[in-house]
């Protein structure tokens, strides 16, 4: 065999020594990233190159860990992610597990980190938090403000722009809160004991709408109440003179709730007032807006047409569209002229528990019968001087011997609210002076008077 010229023998010598050099540095890393981490290697942004797990772990230490919590925006449609830092805003005192990151490493291929930087993150940590601070946080969590919560809407009906429809159910963004914190408090505990992930996700315990109900139910719903909306309400103002009430405008005294009608009190009373302003006959004739409101409630809600006739106060000539009210439940005078609040008082009335020894004026319609100036009331247990006395009773005609009256009251300081539950008057209505001697100047014999609850 013919001997290498001594070149070549170096040659093939350098090349050797180089593979067992490569081969000697393989093997060194090999056993050395069994227990550290590669070159290039970064965890939550912190160079761990070439260190082992308890010189991570002390570099890393000082990481806070963040707690994630996914929900639903306002609209209940999208994610809405927060943060909350346990280590910062919980004090909490965590420490990352290192460990098995470094296990996952493929050291087998160590070489290539040379070239390849790799991020990693630590999320499995261990310790404990502050448990009360960390429940103020979660109580001011997005979910739980009012601003941001929309109750699920099951199918139902609507009645909007004088139109009914079926409306399919929405979720919204409603979520038990007891529910939610008892979750992520479950959660938490979890990623701090190293078990569980710092990721929490509530979007699975919103409440849903219940969109499971049967459809021809809704359907024949629907019918039922468009049968309301179709009808026509007669309204007789005379023999030659009516009003129907029907379509947009028997629509708009009506309200939708919970896929039933009722009727808007409101609307009612603009209504009533309407046909009041309209057909008035004189100054001795008026209709009677209580008794038209009550009859509108008893039909607007039927599916067949009704026929509804007005009903009339009549009054002396010297009588000006004029109307006294007197509500128990809101302790108020209310003194109109021509259908239109001239001015209010608050008063004190008698009790209302009717029994036998109940001094409460009934509910009805009185006449202004007799006026004086300066009168001695007196009872069993009290003898008052008034200034001002309106006497009334259920006639339009003066019978003497009169013991119900409006009256000033000296001897009180307030009126209105609950007084009269308290201390009542002795059956009559106590006002302040000044409102007693207006009304003493515009209210007129024969003006009526509505008592009612």
């Amino acid at each position: 065999m013919k001997k290498l010229s001594k070149k070549k023998q170096i040659s093939l010598i350098c090349v050797l020594s180089f593979v067992l050099l490569l081969a000697g540095a393989y093997l060194f890393g090999l056993i050395y990233f069994q227990s550290h981490f590669m070159p290039n290697t970064y965890i939550n942004n912190i160079d761990v190159s070439w260190l082992n797990a308890s010189d991570v772990q002390d570099l890393t230490s000082m990481i806070p860990s963040k707690i994630y919590i996914i929900e639903k925006d306002a609209d209940g449609k999208k994610a809405y992610k927060e943060m909350i830092d346990l280590t910062n805003e919980a004090s909490a005192d965590l420490r990352h597990d290192i460990n098995p990151l470094l296990e996952r490493q493929d050291t087998a291929l160590w070489f290539m980190s040379l070239l390849q930087p790799q991020q990693l993150e630590s999320v499995n940590v261990y310790g404990d938090y502050d448990k009360d601070k960390y429940m103020e946080l979660l109580d001011g969590l997005y979910c739980f403000k009012e601003e941001n919560i929309v109750m699920p809407a099951d199918r139902h009906i609507e009645y909007a722009d004088h139109r009914l429809q079926i409306v399919e159910g929405s979720d919204g963004s409603y979520i038990d809160k007891e529910t939610a914190i008892a979750k992520i408090v479950q959660d938490t505990d979890a990623f701090v004991n190293g078990s569980g992930r710092n990721v929490i996700d509530l979007r699975a315990l919103y409440e849903k709408a219940e969109n499971s109900g049967n459809t021809d139910d809704l359907e024949e719903k629907l019918a039922f109440l468009q049968k309301i909306l179709d009808k026509t309400i007669t309204i007789v103002v005379d023999d030659s003179t009516s009003v129907s009430l029907q379509g947009d405008e028997l629509g708009d005294l009506l309200l939708l709730q919970d896929n039933e009608f009722t009727y808007d009190d409101v609307k009612l009373e603009e209504y009533s007032q309407n046909i009041a302003d309209r057909y008035n006959v004189s100054d001795d004739e008026y209709i009677d807006r209580n008794a038209l409101k009550s009859s509108l409630r008893e039909v607007l809600t039927e599916t067949d047409d009704a026929t509804i006739d007005l009903e009339w106060i009549y009054y002396g000539s010297d009588y000006d569209e004029k109307l006294i009210e007197v509500s128990y439940s809101k302790q108020k005078l209310y003194y109109y002229e021509n259908g239109k609040l001239v001015f209010s008082s608050d008063i004190v009335t008698g009790n209302d528990d009717f029994s036998p020894d109940s001094e409460a004026i009934p509910e009805g319609t009185y006449y202004v019968q007799y006026k004086k100036r300066g009168a001695t009331l007196s009872g069993a247990e009290y003898t008052e001087y008034v200034e001002y006395w309106i006497g009334f009773g259920s006639s339009g005609y003066y019978d003497g011997g009169h013991v119900i009256g409006f009256h000033d009251a000296s001897w009180r300081n307030e009126f209105g609210g609950d007084i009269w539950k308290s201390d009542p008057s002795h059956g009559c209505v106590n006002m302040p002076t000044d409102m007693v001697a207006r009304l003493y100047e515009l209210a007129d014999i024969g003006t009526p008077i509505n008592v009612y609850y």
